[in-house]
């Protein structure tokens, strides 16, 4: 028996391809137990059980993967799982599978999972660690991660009454010039700015958030928050290598 059992989770339909077909070319190299495929066939299994609509599966998957402790693999399939978790409602195993992608994982993917932790871990409650968290994305200088990492890291501390040092980081988010994070953190540290009594720096900030409204004008105080253009991908897709 190999280390994913003896049979191949039933997939529905994807449209085009053959799901099911790959799932057992993935589950046989996984069983073949090679040193370099069977991690990857392994993560590469888990994420296509995900797409299937298959987490419980899909969870199994990615621990060989993990167990494998490939250096290319291991860690983008602690990374998935991480999220995985997190999606299916399991904050805190979330919270330790992210830290170990973040421990693991090259730059890119510590940038990623380090952000993705701070999020999960603002919810639970512990701002603390995400703002340690937010730090190591902004440090990274990713200019994809970088700025809504500084959004994000001026609102926990808001949250926290830590206002010059959210007005920096939402300073930081507006000076990176990123054409849906900076306008938005300009809205947030024009409120910041308004309740603070600077209404002149205030305005400014408004006058640079609108930017991305032109439609509705300058926005105020009482303006809602200019909507993200698009939805935030955290997993790593299947890897293919020739």
């Amino acid at each position: 028996m190999g280390p994913l059992g003896r049979s191949v989770p039933r997939i529905p339909p994807l449209g085009r391809g053959d799901a099911r077909g790959a799932a057992v070319a993935y589950r046989q190299a996984v069983d073949s137990g090679h040193p370099e495929w069977a991690p990857l066939a392994a993560f590469n299994l888990g994420t296509l059980l995900v797409e299937s609509g298959l987490p419980e599966a899909a969870q199994t998957a990615y621990r060989v993967a993990i167990d494998a402790a490939h250096p290319s693999w291991s860690p983008p399939a602690t990374f998935n799982l991480g999220c995985l978790l997190d999606d299916l409602g399991a904050p805190r195993a979330a919270i330790d599978a992210l830290g170990r992608a973040v421990e693991t994982g090259d730059w890119e993917l510590r940038t990623k999972a380090a952000f993705r932790r701070a999020e999960t871990l603002v919810r639970v409650g512990d701002a603390d660690r995400a703002v340690a968290d937010y730090e190591i994305t902004i440090t990274s200088g990713d200019a994809e991660w970088a700025p809504v990492a500084a959004l994000q890291l001026g609102k926990a501390l808001v949250a926290q009454s830590r206002f010059y040092e959210a007005a920096s980081a939402f300073q930081k988010a507006v000076d990176s010039h990123h054409p849906e994070w900076s306008p938005r953190a300009a809205w947030y540290l024009g409120n910041l700015l308004s309740e603070q009594g600077d209404i002149e720096s205030a305005t400014l900030a408004y006058r640079i958030a609108s930017g991305a409204r032109d439609e509705d004008g300058p926005l105020t105080a009482s303006t809602p928050e200019p909507s993200p253009a698009k939805r935030r991908r955290f997993s790593i897709r299947r890897r293919h290598v020739s």
